[in-house]
């Protein structure tokens, strides 16, 4: 969670108590749609709900139709991140010598 102040729980606020009851329940509500806004524009919460969204694909493919249609889908998860290492030794390699 962020550092800014306003991020932080408004009921630990000294001026909380001066907030009328009919405004508090908004106010917590603004504060969680921040929050949220907040999250969803990181890049990795973005890549998270796609990787969630793809990993339920493929399991509903495993469900639905067979299991090789399935692991067909799910080969771009398993291969590309051992194709990114190799990528990165060879360049490394490539540089260090």
């Amino acid at each position: 969670m962020p550092s800014d102040p306003s991020f932080r729980d408004p009921r630990d606020h000294p001026w909380w108590q001066h907030v009328p009851h009919a405004q508090r329940r908004s106010c917590r509500r603004q504060l969680r749609l921040l929050r949220l806004r907040e999250w969803w524009e990181r890049r990795s919460s973005r890549s998270l709900v796609m990787l969630l969204i793809y990993l339920a694909f493929c399991l509903g493919l495993l469900v639905v139709a067979q299991p090789h249609l399935a692991l067909t889908a799910a080969l771009p998860l398993l291969l590309v991140p051992p194709l990114a290492a190799l990528s990165y030794w060879l360049l490394w390699h490539e540089f260090h010598r």
